[in-house]
């Protein structure tokens, strides 16, 4: 073999190793959960805000619920450099004996991996055992149904949840406070809202 011959030989070889590393890559979008994308297209900059304040009679007839408004707020996060998309939410809730909001953020749902979940379920948690809320589209209607009991694939309650949440503006984990299901406090049914209700700089 000359050295033109080789050096075309080696050329292609490093063209091909590379389409194939791309391909093996996938979309990114491809990796996305179809639950997630039914919820929110994968694309930089979207957001989605659902929330429900509790009226005066709601709570009357749920009166172990402590929740009195929620709303949840997820947005997409394109990251180029790890061809992955990333969705984030940030959830506040003002609760009965509590005069300012509590608020918490993490990652929801797999938007990212070899084999994406197929369920309706997305699960959205918070680091370092921060625990975690389910949430899925409620059928026929644009509501989210949001479990602070843990729910598996099939809807079905499962054992109390928790997520950690801290006052609005404050950091330190020291001042953070469990939100723990309770017999009123279970699952949420949240509608779609404007992102400023969701604390949300504006619309994208």
């Amino acid at each position: 073999m000359d050295a033109r011959t080789f050096a075309l030989a080696f050329v292609a070889l490093v063209l091909g190793a590379a389409a194939a590393h791309a391909q093996s890559r996938g979309s990114a979008a491809d990796k996305v959960a179809p639950a997630l994308k039914a919820l929110m297209a994968p694309k930089q900059g979207n957001q989605i805000c659902f929330a429900r304040t509790y009226d005066v009679a709601h709570l009357r007839a749920h009166p172990k619920q402590k929740v009195r408004r929620m709303s949840l707020l997820i947005e997409v996060e394109h990251i180029k450099e790890d061809n992955l998309y990333r969705y984030n939410f940030t959830l506040r809730v003002a609760m009965k004996g509590r005069g300012k909001m509590l608020e918490t953020s993490g990652e929801c749902g797999w938007a990212y991996g070899d084999k994406p979940p197929q369920g309706s379920m997305i699960r959205c948690g918070v680091e370092c055992d921060g625990g975690g809320v389910d949430i899925e589209q409620q059928r026929g209607t644009g509501n989210l149904l949001v479990h602070l009991t843990d729910v598996d694939q099939k809807g079905q309650p499962g054992r109390p949840g928790r997520i950690r949440m801290a006052v609005c503006g404050d950091d330190d984990e020291e001042n953070s406070v469990d939100l723990v299901s309770g017999a009123d406090d279970r699952t949420f049914r949240l509608s779609k809202a404007p992102a400023s209700t969701c604390g949300a700089s504006g619309e994208r």
